[in-house]
C-alpha cells in the first residue's frame, strides 16, 4: 500500500475506474482512493451505486468533467486562439479566414485526463479493458493497477468492508492536520475481519 500511495502522490490525474454494477465494497473502496488522491483523482463507473454515500462523501461523489469546444481545424484553419473574461462571461476569440458557424463546433463534455488508473472489482478482463480504452491519458506511458479478485488476499471484501467502516467513522480536525477514526469490535464481528 506504501508504494500504492507513492504513485497516487506522483501521479498528475488519477482514474479510480469501478465496474457499472459494483459491490458496496468496491465502491467504499473506490471512495477512500478518491479521498487519497484528492482533487487529482475521479471516478469512473456505477454513478448510481456512488449517490448512495452522497450525504458522507460529497466531495469525492461528484463527478469532475472538462468541457471541450471541438473545431476540424483540417477544413476551418485557426490562426490564433485567444479568450478575455469580463465580469462573468468569459469570450474565446478564433482568428480564422472561414466563416465559423454553430455547425462547425461540436460540443463534448470530457473526463479529465490520467497517467495512473486503478480499476477495482473488475470479474470480467474485458470490460475492465474497454472502459479503460476510453479514458483520456495524459501520455502513452500510463499505469493501470488492477485490484481483483484474483489478488484480493490482502484486500478481501470482508477487509473492505471493515475499510467502509472506518471510512465511514473517520473525522478530520484541520487546525491539527489529523485524521482520526473509531471502530468497535461489532464492526470486526459483522465484517468477519476478525
Amino acid at each position: 500500500m506504501e508504494g500504492l500511495k507513492e504513485k497516487i502522490e506522483n501521479a498528475q490525474g488519477v482514474a479510480i475506474v469501478i465496474p457499472e454494477h459494483a459491490s458496496r465494497e468496491t465502491v467504499l473502496a473506490a471512495l477512500a482512493l478518491k479521498k487519497a488522491a484528492g482533487k487529482k483523482g475521479f471516478i469512473v463507473g456505477d454513478q448510481e451505486a456512488l449517490k448512495e454515500w452522497r450525504e458522507f462523501f460529497e466531495e469525492e461523489v461528484s463527478q469532475v468533467k472538462d468541457f471541450a469546444i471541438t473545431i476540424d481545424t483540417t477544413k476551418y484553419p485557426i490562426e490564433e486562439l485567444k479568450y478575455e473574461t469580463d465580469d462573468n462571461t468569459l469570450t474565446i476569440r478564433l482568428t480564422t479566414n472561414t466563416l465559423l458557424t454553430e455547425k462547425h463546433l461540436t460540443f463534448n463534455t470530457l473526463l479529465p485526463r490520467s497517467d495512473l488508473i486503478l480499476a477495482l472489482g473488475f470479474t470480467d478482463d474485458e470490460e475492465k479493458n474497454v472502459v479503460i480504452a476510453d479514458l483520456p491519458k495524459n501520455t502513452e506511458e500510463y499505469e493501470c493497477i488492477t485490484l481483483t479478485e484474483a489478488n484480493e488476499s490482502k484486500m478481501s471484501h470482508n477487509t473492505l468492508g471493515l475499510l467502509a467502516r472506518v471510512i465511514l467513522r473517520s473525522r478530520e480536525e484541520q487546525d491539527i492536520n489529523t485524521v482520526w477514526s473509531f471502530i468497535t469490535r461489532e464492526d470486526f464481528a459483522k465484517t468477519e475481519s476478525e
